[in-house]
């Protein structure tokens, strides 16, 4: 009989990677707030060069999470079971390996993770299409309201990171006065970004009983918090 897939080294994976991008952000950090009058010519980045690589170490997190979620989903539906055990009730049975459970996800029989590409981007998605394949959706049904509301603003970051398309720009500038508590015809301060953004110190959208500090810290400690709710 095949051996069950495994999740030990898909969590380690995502872990380390959102440490990685936890060090590079406190390794730029204290470069990203000086101004044109502190900036001096021995640091060692630009503060403008700071907060475009915190972009990237952001980036680095919410990509991983979309690979995190793919590899979880595809190794529950061949009925794979997390590092303490938990595994989700299956509505589908006899899957065989985790390419017969992409060909399922997908509808197609030659289905190649090197070729074709599933979008995990869109929680609502997710959450539906997982109710297709476990008992009420369990574990991908798990996450909050304000859990689902903050991943959608996520990926709105990201996408504003890595495309400079209108519908790209003017998402993120809705989302960012959202952030801000600014009214939506007010407008962002000149040269706002999203490193900016993310350094913005404040608790908005995260909950009352959160402490204020930069929304890179809310957001990963957001993407720590709802991978354990997937992959107990």
């Amino acid at each position: 009989m095949a051996r069950k897939p495994a999740l030990s080294s898909v969590v380690l994976r995502y872990e380390k990677t959102l440490e990685s991008s936890e060090n590079l952000y406190e390794t730029v950090k204290p470069y990203s707030n000086s101004t044109w009058e502190t900036f001096k010519k021995t640091d060692i980045l630009h503060p403008a060069q700071a907060r475009a690589i915190i972009s990237l170490a952001f980036l680095q997190i919410v990509t991983a999470w979309e690979d995190y979620v793919e590899s979880v989903f595809v190794r529950y539906v061949a009925g794979a079971s997390s590092p303490k055990n938990y595994k989700p009730a299956a509505r589908v049975s006899a899957v065989k390996d985790i390419h017969h459970a992409f060909q399922l996800l997908s509808l197609n029989e030659e289905y190649s993770p090197q070729r074709d590409y599933l979008s995990w981007s869109n929680w609502k998605s997710v959450a539906s299409r997982s109710k297709i394949f476990f008992e009420s959706g369990r574990p991908f049904t798990n996450l909050t309201l304000n859990e689902n509301d903050r991943l959608k603003d996520a990926v709105i970051i990201r996408n504003r990171i890595a495309h400079n398309s209108s519908k790209c720009r003017s998402s993120f500038v809705e989302i960012s006065k959202r952030h801000l508590g600014i009214d939506k015809k007010a407008t962002l301060p000149q040269g706002f970004s999203t490193g900016k953004l993310l350094l913005t110190e404040s608790n908005r959208l995260f909950g009352k009983n959160s402490k204020p500090k930069p929304y890179f810290e809310h957001y990963l400690e957001l993407f720590r918090s709802i991978s354990k709710k997937i992959c107990p």
